[in-house]
């Protein structure tokens, strides 16, 4: 090498100089590659993290739809029950309509048939 230059004039100096930035760039490589690992790795793990805290939510999720599955259907059978009761409410109520009526046409027809005898309490005292 000549004083004050930086160009090596021996082969050897030259393939030296070119293998130390092969290996500084390398190096530099090799740096920019772990750190993407690294950045990888944790993004990684994130995803896996938030996998998780999806998977949770849908667990929830469902817990939830089943829960409300549940009520609805209780409260399905409540009203299939409260319509049960109503209906016999109904046919009670029918029967007891129909009882009435029976008794009222009973005594309406006692009435006229007092009253087409003469046996009227207000006849008897005028006589």
């Amino acid at each position: 090498m000549t004083q004050g230059t930086n160009t090596p004039k021996d082969p050897i100096d030259r393939l030296a100089n070119i293998v130390e930035r092969f290996i500084d760039v390398s190096s530099h490589r090799m740096d920019q590659v772990e750190n993407r690992q690294g950045q990888l790795e944790r993004a990684q793990i994130r995803f896996q993290e938030q996998l998780g805290e999806l998977a949770a939510y849908a667990r929830r999720s469902m817990e939830r739809q089943d829960q409300h599955e549940r009520e609805l259907q209780e409260y399905r059978q409540r009203v299939e029950q409260h319509d049960r009761k109503m209906e016999e409410f109904r046919q009670r109520q029918a029967e007891s309509d129909e009882r009435f009526n029976v008794m009222l046409q009973e005594i309406r027809f006692l009435i006229r048939q007092q009253r087409s005898t003469g046996d009227d309490p207000g006849q008897e005292g005028a006589a």
